[in-house]
C-alpha cells in the first residue's frame, strides 16, 4: 500500500458543484492500493472486514495519519485526493476527475485552469 492525501473542500456548496478551485485543508494520508481504496477506507460506516463490530471509524484506522483538528468527516463530493506520484483527482457524485498534479504544496491544474494553493498542516 502506498500513500494517499485526503484534502477537503471547506465550501459546503462543492457537495453540489464541485470545483478544483477550493479551497481545500489537509485531511491527512490514508494508506491504500488505487484511488477508489483511498476514497473508500476514508468513509465512515464502511466495513473493511465485514464485521461491523470490529472496523473502528476511518480516522482512527490503521494505515492513516490525520492532520486535520476539525470534527472528522467522510471524503465526499468535491473533495481531492492526491496518488503518490502527485496526481490530484477530484471527487465526483460516481467518479474522479483528474484536475491536475501537485507539487510543494501547490496544486497545478490541467490547462490554462491556473493554480491553488493547499492548506499546510498546522
Amino acid at each position: 500500500m502506498r500513500p494517499y492525501r485526503l484534502y477537503h473542500a471547506t465550501d459546503p456548496r462543492a457537495l453540489v458543484h464541485p470545483t478544483p478551485h477550493g479551497p481545500f485543508d489537509p485531511e491527512g494520508e490514508v494508506d491504500a492500493e488505487s484511488l477508489s481504496d483511498a476514497y473508500q477506507r476514508s468513509q465512515h460506516g464502511v466495513q473493511l472486514s465485514g464485521d461491523p463490530h470490529r472496523d473502528p471509524p476511518w480516522h482512527t484506522r490503521a494505515g492513516v495519519r490525520r492532520t486535520a483538528h476539525a470534527e472528522p468527516r467522510s471524503t465526499s463530493v468535491g473533495d481531492l485526493i492526491v496518488t503518490p506520484d502527485g496526481q490530484a483527482y477530484l471527487v465526483q457524485p460516481v467518479s474522479f476527475l483528474d484536475v491536475g498534479t501537485v507539487n510543494d504544496g501547490v496544486l497545478h491544474l490541467h490547462g490554462q485552469a491556473g493554480t491553488v494553493t493547499l492548506s499546510r498542516p498546522t
